[in-house]
């Protein structure tokens, strides 16, 4: 399907309309604007687009080839105009429709159906009757796109909503971004309140399924908080709209959780861009290693936009690395060159040039999970104006960032070492590469047979199956949490004869369902064992004790914080113990996470708090280094012998429960710099801004219903709030008095010296271009900003 002649293209045009196949005459289009032969053949363009009604195309014409095909079509065209695109396809227009015309509604489309668009231009249509939007997102990453786009739109059309990432109430023009932990927050706030919310959008609806079956950790188990959520936005009393991509047949689960919320799914399997998968063989690839054929490929795609997907960190290093000694080096100016030096003077160490900083040196991007966000964003924007030509990224990017590439060089089907990508999962990683109205082809080169023939298969396989194990009877147990938000009739015996016994617990304890609709992301097991300890030890004392410890945390007292964090966690503990659930259920971790406590007793992560407070990213990790190199040398010393490899080591630090050290050093027990930055920012995302928080708004929950419920002469409802421990840890101590710059992402290295100054949000619009502490970055970035926010 590549070269035609005119009478060939009219054929195929009349074929397609007499058999209503839109898909033939959209992938022909596709071929002829990405060549530019379309020019030949115009007439017969300005044809396909009226009878198929594929307006959107029209964003491939120049402004003089508009102009005659106008002269032919101006009245049906007008009726497929609109705000957010110029102009939509019918299947795209008969979308916004059905928004319209139904209150609770599941939409699945290709990843390049333009799903966000659609709702954006319902929400500009509907701006006068929608004052309250929530949108849960499941990544910081989609949060941080979306959040951009609702600042311009808000600009540019007068909407006058206030747009925030941060849970509160319900009142005025307000658009929410949120998390599904931050959504369960805010249900905790709102309660029933939350159901008047004029429109709630709940995207990559995929996400409920379970992942890892075997699991029966529902800490890390994000899809467990994703079912919730999408139980509770489906009582909403307006508007509920849900989005997947490629999940066109319905299971039976999926089907019994539609009937039972009056859900209407709408499927649309137009694929308006093409893909072409390239098969290795047809490659001419230099060097055996993966790093060496991604390397060899992208000189060959330099003058192109390209996306490099690698399943782990350390492939982009290596990338990297071999990048940089075959080159020469990017042109650094501008904005390009201000955001290097940015990186270099606030992240490099002597020992080691953070990788990330190394591939912009070299014109190329680095976007991983666990990263700052505002860094992360800054290479879209530099990838998006063409000063960065490629982007190498794991699934952190390909789960829903939209770009403008025209390559993918996929180097596995895996994501992390050995876990294979879902279907869904690599259908949205290639999604990444062709973009409609910019790309229209978009080409996946396979590294290696097995990922290519797996590209095939899952892009020729009919469609994605989703479940939704709340709504069907699984053979494995479900865990407590589970058991929580689930109807009987789904439950085996022995699962509702659990949830009786614990029924009939908190009855003992004179605790209602409403007592218990607080900390939504625990248990109701949890709860209990909590409130039953707090019962058994709290005298007046010991209340004071506890309620002084959590005044440190929230004023974010210094030299008494981590004391007061060691406190916390090791009461959890002891709780826990006394209730019989085992420390391993208590602190799950993943192979290789760094421990809450280690098996000395010694609470790891107040250590390596102390080494993150100290605002300084550089000496942070400097810190660490020190600190977990010291660790390693004592370890080994104690033990009287010397070693060589790593795998000889192994059995020795398993025996010390501090097998987590060994990750940071190569085979040879060399420090791995890479590792100590990609593991401090992870412990900053999964520990830190997660973990933590978690887990002292659980307590901080459980302490202020006993203290409402029993000892009403120490409850102060204005005292401490769990909401006010998230903010604390995932966003800074300063994120009250800075909100709105947290919002945008402005990083607390740029907060810190603006609060240092003495200045005051409302002044900072008038002086930060003087500022002599900000960088020359950080000043793009505040412009950025006000350009967005002109108020300040």
């Amino acid at each position: 399907m590549t070269s035609i002649n005119r009478f060939e293209l009219l054929c195929e045009i009349n074929d397609a309309s007499l058999n209503n196949d839109s898909q033939s005459i959209i992938k022909r289009l596709n071929i002829l604007f990405s060549n530019g032969t379309y020019k030949e053949f115009l007439d017969l363009i300005f044809a396909a687009i009226s009878v198929f009604q594929l307006y959107g195309f029209l964003a491939y014409l120049d402004e003089d080839e508009k102009e005659v095909f106008f002269n032919t079509d101006i009245w049906r065209s007008s009726s497929y105009k609109g705000i957010v695109l110029d102009y939509y396809n019918r299947g795209q227009l008969s979308v916004v429709k059905e928004l319209n015309n139904n209150s609770k509604l599941l939409l699945s489309a290709p990843t390049s159906f333009g799903k966000t668009s659609l709702i954006l231009e319902y929400i500009l249509e509907n701006k006068k009757k929608l004052h309250s939007i929530i949108f849960i997102l499941p990544t910081n990453s989609l949060i941080e796109e979306l959040y951009i786009k609702l600042l311009a739109y808000n600009k540019k059309h007068d909407l006058n909503y206030i747009v925030t990432n941060q849970p509160s109430k319900l009142q005025g023009r307000n658009i929410f971004l949120l998390t599904p932990e931050r959504f369960l927050m805010m249900y905790q706030i709102e309660k029933q309140a939350l159901f008047q919310a004029d429109l709630i959008v709940m995207d990559e609806m995929y996400k409920i399924r379970t992942e890892d079956k075997s699991s029966g950790d529902f800490l890390n188990d994000r899809s467990l908080r994703f079912r919730k959520v999408a139980d509770i936005a489906a009582k909403c009393e307006n508007k509920v709209f849900y989005l997947s991509p490629f999940t066109y047949n319905d299971t039976e689960s999926m089907l019994t959780f539609m009937d039972k919320n009056n859900i209407c799914k709408i499927n649309r399997r137009m694929e308006y861009v093409n893909k072409r998968i390239i098969s290795p063989s047809s490659l001419g690839f230099l060097g055996r290693k993966k790093s060496e054929k991604t390397v060899s490929l992208l000189k060959e795609l330099e003058n192109e936009k390209n996306i490099v997907y690698v399943s782990a960190r350390d492939l982009a290093t290596d990338i990297i690395k071999i990048y940089d000694e075959q080159g020469d080096g990017a042109e650094l100016s501008g904005r390009l060159k201000a955001f290097y030096l940015h990186l270099k003077n606030n992240y490099v160490i002597d020992e080691y040039e953070w990788d990330v900083a190394r591939a912009v040196r070299n014109g190329v991007g680095i976007y991983i999970a666990p990263m700052p966000r505002y860094i992360k964003r800054e290479i879209i924007s530099l990838y998006e104006s063409d000063e960065l030509s490629t982007i190498i990224a794991t699934t952190a990017f390909t789960e829903g960032v939209n770009c403008n590439a025209k390559n993918m060089i996929l180097t596995s089907a895996y994501t992390g070492k050995n876990i294979p990508l879902t279907q869904i999962d690599l259908l949205n990683a290639i999604g990444r590469v062709g973009r409609f109205a910019k790309e229209s082809i978009g080409n996946i080169y396979c590294i290696d047979n097995e990922t290519y023939e797996k590209a095939v298969e899952f892009n020729n396989a009919d469609s994605c199956y989703l479940e939704n194990d709340n709504y069907r009877q699984l053979d494995k147990p479900r865990s407590d949490y589970e058991l929580d938000m689930m109807d009987n009739s789904f439950l085996k015996t022995d699962e509702v004869r659990r949830k009786k016994t614990l029924a009939e617990y908190q009855s003992s304890l004179g605790l209602s369902n409403a007592d218990l609709n607080i900390s939504l992301n625990v248990s109701k097991r949890w709860k209990l064992v909590l409130y039953t300890y707090f019962k058994a030890i709290l005298t007046p004392s010991e209340i004071q004790v506890r309620k002084e410890r959590m005044r440190v945390i929230l004023d974010n007292q210094e030299g008494q914080f981590i004391d007061a964090l060691n406190f916390f966690f090791s009461d959890l503990r002891i709780a826990f113990e006394r209730g019989g659930i085992d420390n391993r259920e208590l602190f799950p971790n993943k192979n290789g996470e760094i421990p809450a406590f280690d098996k000395s007793g010694q609470f790891v992560w107040g250590r390596l708090y102390g080494n993150y407070v100290l605002g300084d990213v550089k000496k942070s990790i400097q810190h660490n280094i020190k600190y977990i190199v010291g660790r390693f040398n004592t370890i080994v010393n104690e033990s009287g012998k010397s070693y060589r490899r790593k795998r000889d080591v192994k059995a020795l630090f398993e025996e010390e429960g501090c097998t987590w050290i060994l990750q940071y050093f190569t085979k040879n027990l060399e420090p791995n710099f890479s590792k100590f930055y990609s593991e401090y920012f992870k412990f900053v995302s999964s520990i830190m801004q997660y973990k933590i928080p978690f887990y002292l708004t659980f307590y901080l929950a459980i302490f202020n219903l006993y203290l409402e419920k029993e000892c009403t002469e120490f409850f102060d409802e204005s005292d401490m709030k769990e909401k006010d421990i998230m903010l604390l840890f995932e966003e800074g101590a300063l994120a009250i008095d800075y909100k709105e710059l947290v919002d945008f992402g402005v990083p607390m290295i740029t907060i810190n010296k603006i609060k240092k100054s003495n200045i005051e949000l409302s002044q900072l619009k008038k002086v930060y271009m003087d500022m002599k502490e900000l960088d020359s970055y950080e000043k793009i970035m505040l412009n950025d900003y006000y350009l967005l926010n002109p108020i300040g």
